[in-house]
């Protein structure tokens, strides 16, 4: 909630920008009470899994994964915007427990991989553990943005891309 925003004004560029770190905010909380509780996942883990469980549906874009359901570590590390430390040990972890497995890539120039470059996929027990948390995930998404006109929701989706490939942009 925004304590000084009057709605009956033009928005300014700052009350878009911190309009999105309000709902990022209260997002991650009832995403904590109602999609992560009782699964043993923190929000990290969940979103390694969930970008994962996604790839190994066919739902991500086919120039990030391979014929076997493998993303690059490097790629993954992109899409989070995790340390490359972080997200080692949380693939570390998710692989102790075999809810991920991990090989080397092949080297490759056209895509910039060196022979030390990791991939990673879910497993079928890592399925096991995050489908329930994304069929929940996917069940709020649907409370929370029932209503709203599906050209509102594409607007969202467009606004919230293009902030983020700003940021992301060389020279930001």
């Amino acid at each position: 909630m925004r304590i000084f925003l009057n709605r009956w004004q033009a928005v300014a560029a700052a009350d878009v920008v911190g309009g999105v770190f309000i709902a990022q905010r209260d997002l991650l909380k009832t995403l904590r009470s109602h999609v992560l509780a009782g699964s043993g996942l923190t929000a990290e883990i969940a979103a390694i899994l969930f970008e994962l469980y996604l790839a190994g549906s066919r739902l991500s874009s086919p120039e990030h994964v391979d014929a076997d359901g493998y993303v690059s570590v490097r790629d993954l590390r992109t899409a989070l915007g995790y340390s490359a430390g972080l997200l080692s040990r949380r693939i570390g972890w998710l692989c102790q427990r075999r809810w991920a497995e991990v090989k080397r890539a092949a080297p490759s120039i056209a895509q910039g991989l060196h022979g030390n470059c990791q991939k990673v996929r879910i497993t079928e027990s890592g399925k096991g553990i995050v489908a329930p948390v994304w069929r929940r995930y996917d069940e709020l998404a649907e409370r929370l943005l029932a209503g709203i006109s599906p050209s509102d929701l594409a607007a969202h989706y467009r606004i919230n891309e293009f902030i983020s490939d700003k940021l992301h942009a060389p020279r930001f």
